[in-house]
């Protein structure tokens, strides 16, 4: 086994017909967001995306995608914005880990949503969390017929009765080009994170030009959707995914404040999923998170990984170490300035990316 490692906007196009195949040879591979379309999208407005190419006696039989950051850190691609990572590896192929991460030059790689099918990843697992999903695989009425709380998909289809009647006739488009509808969406997603005092990712350039680069694609295997639901001339909700041919990761939404007695977000979910549905949609990632309109509408639970490999024994136990003391941390008077410290580190980076 041999590892090459390339700028990610190398990658030729028999390399990306490789990575797609192998993709399609692992269902828990086919997500969009180890996409060749993700990766690609990303590249294009940050500097520090690489791919390792591996290869074998047989050709090439995996990729390992990441960004590097300042003393050999790696991370995933798009990190902070990617729920779902992964290595892109043959089914039939398992790695040394820490001799991968030395070819790539790295001395450690650490992730917050990594697939914990990928074994040879194990020894880095320092907390796993569920990330609920629906399942469409058998259609739209067995999907209802299989959910615990039936009653909240009827209620919203009252709820969409009383804007109509309230705010004017609702309309939704599964995917729209308004730009308007764009920009409202960061607009209310911006103002809602920092009513909660959390990191604002579209304060970074590259998020924000990524999110549009995504939005414009239309690769089956990685397309940006932005959904919208319209009460008369109103905006009321809007929604921005990203989807394969088989799954639709549900990912950014907000609503307008001043329809919120009409669960305007619970609404758009419901139109959302009908029409996944009906486009041949097999499964939506809800991600991570235990809200409970996802514990009501959720089919089953993966469990996706945080924590961190590295490229030798010491720098392993030192980042577990430190992990732990992290915990201790966010459980501590002392998790509101260390938070903020943290932030301002991180966005220093990721405006000079």
């Amino acid at each position: 086994m041999n590892l090459e490692v390339i700028d990610a906007r190398e990658l030729s196009g028999e390399l990306v017909s490789t990575w797609q195949e192998i993709q399609q040879a692992a269902p828990e591979l086919r997500h969009p967001m180890v996409s060749t379309g993700f990766t690609l999208s990303v590249a294009r407005h940050r500097s520090d995306v690489r791919v390792g190419v591996l290869r074998s006696g047989r050709g090439v039989v995996g990729f390992f995608p990441y960004q590097q950051e300042r003393g050999g850190v790696g991370q995933p691609v798009g990190f902070r914005l990617n729920d779902y990572h992964a290595a892109i590896l043959a089914p039939d192929v398992d790695i040394d880990v820490a001799w991968m991460l030395r070819s790539c030059g790295l001395s450690s790689w650490r992730f917050d949503h990594l697939i914990t099918s990928q074994r040879c990843f194990a020894a880095g697992h320092f907390l796993l969390e569920d990330s609920p999903y629906i399942d469409l695989s058998r259609g739209l009425d067995a999907y209802v017929a299989s959910i615990a709380d039936r009653a909240r998909w009827k209620s919203s289809m009252r709820n969409q009765e009383r804007m109509a009647r309230d705010a004017g006739p609702v309309r939704f488009e599964f995917h729209t080009t308004d730009d308007t509808a764009f920009r409202a969406l960061l607009e209310w997603k911006t103002a809602q994170i920092r009513r909660h005092g959390k990191r604002c990712v579209f304060e970074w350039p590259w998020v924000i030009d990524t999110l549009e680069t995504l939005w414009a694609k239309r690769d089956p295997d990685c397309s940006g959707v932005l959904s919208a639901l319209y009460a008369g001339d109103r905006l009321a909700a809007v929604h921005f995914g990203i989807r394969s041919r088989e799954v639709l990761h549900w990912w950014i939404t907000t609503y307008n404040q001043e329809l919120k007695a009409h669960s305007p977000g619970a609404l758009l979910l419901v139109r959302v999923i009908e029409e996944a549905a009906r486009l041949g949609i097999r499964r939506i990632d809800l991600g991570k998170g235990a809200e409970p309109y996802k514990e009501k509408l959720q089919s089953g639970t993966t469990p996706l990984a945080s924590g961190a490999v590295c490229s030798t024994a010491w720098r392993h136990l030192f980042r577990k170490t430190s992990h732990v003391l992290q915990e201790r941390v966010r459980s501590s008077a002392l998790a509101g300035p260390a938070k903020s410290v943290a932030y301002w580190l991180e966005s220093r980076v990721n405006r000079r990316a």
